[in-house]
């Protein structure tokens, strides 16, 4: 099967702005528009979708461009849509999941060997690209961020302070004097220095506990 061939078995929509087939292995690119409505598709951002049968495998992508003119042509820049609200995801695959039966035509499933049209397929692809597939990993990393800015602060160290230890060491590999931001602190002092951020938030908690138990005794009763 030659590339035209492959390409030959997806029926063009009336939504698919355009669809090149590939010189060197059966496959083809597709330039689709985003459902209207959708502000992807008020922002003339189109979808770009590869399909493909390699050596290695079958291969399928999907990305969110944004078209650029370049005088008699035009570029698709892939972009990750971080700006919307309701983000899209760009994913690929070259092998496992889907296969392609030559004989039948068809794109199989491999765990459920569930079969599709090509046609059937894009629309799978484009289904899973509308989603926000990874919206919970988001929600765990800016968690995981949040507690590390916390535990930084409240031991009052800031990452900038990784770049003067790096200097540091910088300084002592060319026989350099180091730097010092303080000099000849007290180690009490010195202490309280690290762990002021902590001190200051018990205070913190501590004074909002106690105007809330002056302003709504009744929520916190005495204990005899």
């Amino acid at each position: 099967m030659n590339a035209q061939d492959f390409t030959n078995l997806y029926t063009k929509k009336s939504f698919d702005e355009a669809i090149t087939s590939f010189q060197n292995e059966p496959g083809f690119s597709l330039i689709r528009l985003y459902p209207e409505g959708t502000p992807y598709h008020r922002d003339s951002k189109r979808m770009f979708l590869k399909i493909a049968l390699l050596d290695r495998g079958f291969f399928y992508a999907v990305d969110m461009t944004k078209p650029e003119k370049r005088g008699e042509t035009t570029d698709y820049v892939i972009t990750d849509g971080e700006e919307y609200r309701k983000k899209v995801t760009n994913f690929f695959s070259d092998g496992g999941e889907f296969t392609f039966d030559e004989i039948n035509k068809n794109v199989v499933h491999q765990k459920t060997r569930k079969k599709f049209t090509l046609n059937e397929f894009v629309d799978v692809l484009e289904a899973n690209h509308l989603s926000d597939r990874l919206f919970w990993k988001r929600v765990l990393n800016s968690i995981t961020d949040i507690t590390l800015k916390v535990l930084f602060w409240l031991s009052d160290k800031r990452y900038e302070k990784i770049r003067v230890s790096i200097d540091k060491y910088q300084f002592s590999r060319d026989n350099k004097p180091i730097l010092e931001d303080q000099k000849n602190i007290e180690p009490f002092f010195k202490y309280f220095y690290i762990s002021k951020n902590f001190i200051f938030g018990i205070l913190l908690v501590a004074f909002v506990v106690a105007i809330l138990v002056a302003t709504f005794p009744d929520i916190f009763p005495v204990m005899y």
